[in-house]
């Protein structure tokens, strides 16, 4: 998590150590982030999701050119990511497909 372009590394209200934190089910967000390709066939982007209580996972926003909070949380630049993406411009993958890709060469 990023806030004024500077890494949180606790949660602002309950303290929470977020390193150490572990989203419920966290393949199936990632699922829905892939399913947004299926909407907008970028192959680099950036989805907000918020977690809600009673709806579930929200999607905010997509963001066409997600940059510095991205680098900034993940502590690597953005170039290799998008190399590698481009590589893989030409693989047809379903949304399951997708989520297993980034989840293994993005974690």
């Amino acid at each position: 998590m990023v806030q004024f372009d500077r890494p949180v590394t606790h949660h602002p209200d309950t303290g929470t150590e977020l390193a150490s934190f572990n989203v419920p089910r966290w393949s199936e967000f990632v699922i829905l982030a892939s399913q947004c390709y299926s909407i907008t066939h970028l192959g680099y982007l950036g989805v907000d999701i918020v977690l809600d209580k009673v709806r579930r996972p929200m999607v905010l926003e997509l963001n066409a050119r997600p940059g510095l909070a991205i680098q900034v949380a993940s502590g690597i630049g953005l170039q290799p990511r998008i190399e590698l993406i481009d590589r893989e411009d030409q693989v047809t993958r379903n949304e399951e497909e997708r989520a297993a890709f980034s989840m293994k060469q993005f974690a």
